[in-house]
């Protein structure tokens, strides 16, 4: 008789076409030695990226899947060495989304709230910056565009963060 299966854990990166389960992404990272967890849910919106008139109707997701994972493990790991967070989760979606429907998950688990909300503030900016998943918007007009991301002021604060100090 062979042994029972162990369930794999949970994934850390990912790429998906369904919806998150944010419930079980949040119970799969949470730890006691943590009394923060901040989850992330970026959703597709009406506006136009850059501002405009036009009405978004549509985002299209495109992935090359072997490198957004891998990029994905590094966002993952840049996170987890310049933070003090114990653990972080980047999902993201594929495919054709409306607006109202999640695009990213991002999980961050720490000590305490500064330190998990800088983890996560960074992976995301990271991410945007990095990750080979392109975007596309499909407008009320019948029009679209792909839309290079956008990098705020404080995400580049984010993304420049110092290693944190060993605590040795």
């Amino acid at each position: 008789m062979r042994p029972a299966k162990r369930p794999s854990p949970y994934p850390r990166v990912r790429l998906q076409r369904r919806d998150f389960n944010v419930t079980a992404a949040l119970e799969a990272l949470r730890r006691p030695d943590c009394g923060a967890a901040v989850v992330y849910l970026g959703t597709v919106r009406s506006s136009p990226h850059g501002g405009g008139r036009r009405r978004v109707v549509r985002l299209a997701y495109e992935a090359f899947e072997p490198m957004a994972l891998a990029k994905l493990e590094e966002v993952r790991r840049l996170a987890l060495l310049r933070f003090p967070a114990k653990d972080l989760l980047l999902h993201h979606r594929t495919g054709t989304l409306g607006v109202g429907e999640n695009v990213v998950l991002c999980v961050a688990v720490a000590p305490h709230r500064e330190e998990a909300l800088a983890a996560a503030r960074f992976a995301i900016a990271e991410m945007k910056q990095t990750v080979p998943i392109w975007k596309k918007e499909i407008y009320r007009d019948g029009g679209a565009k792909w839309v290079v991301g956008e990098m705020r002021p404080e995400e580049v604060v984010a993304r420049s963060a110092r290693k944190r100090k060993s605590r040795g």
